[in-house]
């Protein structure tokens, strides 16, 4: 979140200009929440309305200067390409399993405990399945909410795509290292737990109770072979 004072400022400017100087070169900034609370364009602004043009998928919106980093979720990301850095491959890609480790053990700056990301996420998303198990026990699935079972699938196709291209990705920057390519199979199987999650919930069609607990045991499955998976790119990391 952001820090109230100058340094928020400083950002804040810091980002606008980069993104002027981004599209003056007829490069779009890559952005959050924009639109929505995902990645998109920033494709173009308007000093007169101090406004950007922005892209979503195939959605075009504006969003005012006074909204970049603070529309539905407040926090500002912005990248925008500019010329090599001239960084060693080695060194971006350990930089790279450092992030994803990093993110695993919740390194990162978020609210908690009410928000979990990393891998205690997978807890929460768990229960979430165990309660729907017990609501359609009791006959009351109804209270589950109507935004639920879209927001579980939502977050299926994502950890479900996201796995499968880690497991690529560890595959990719293996060159001959057993640990890596070992990381990269428990991705692989991470993302193998995870295909039935995203290909059996549906919102409009909720699952019966035993479903339920069977996604709920497959993401707990699912974590565990992610644990494993950071094993070795610890391992990996500490060579």
């Amino acid at each position: 979140m952001w820090e109230e004072g100058d340094k928020e400022t400083e950002h804040r400017e810091l980002a606008h200009q980069c993104i002027r100087d981004g599209i003056d070169r007829l490069v779009p900034a890559i952005g959050w929440d924009l639109i929505v609370p995902e990645w998109g364009l920033i494709t173009g602004y308007d000093d007169k309305k101090q406004q950007y043009k922005t892209l979503w998928e195939d959605r075009k919106e504006t969003l005012p200067y006074d909204k970049l980093g603070n529309n539905e979720i407040n926090i500002l990301s912005v990248t925008v390409l500019d010329k090599p850095n001239h960084k060693d491959q080695k060194e971006i890609i350990r930089s790279s399993l450092k992030t994803a480790v990093a993110h695993a053990e919740q390194k990162e700056w978020l609210e908690r405990p009410k928000y979990q990301d990393g891998l205690p996420a997978y807890d929460v998303w768990a229960q979430v399945m165990d309660s729907g198990a017990k609501l359609i026990q009791a006959g009351k699935i109804h209270n589950m909410g109507a935004d639920i079972p879209s927001r579980i699938l939502y977050h299926a196709a994502h950890h479900y795509s996201a796995r499968c291209y880690a497991g690529e990705y560890l595959n990719g920057i293996a060159d001959g290292s057993h640990v890596l390519k070992k990381a990269a199979g428990c991705y692989t199987q991470v993302a193998d737990y995870l295909k039935p999650v995203y290909e059996t919930f549906k919102p409009e069609q909720l699952p019966d109770e035993q479903t339920f607990l069977n996604l709920a045991e497959t993401i707990r499955q699912a974590k565990e072979a992610e644990q494993q998976g950071l094993k070795y790119i610890r391992q990996f990391l500490a060579e």
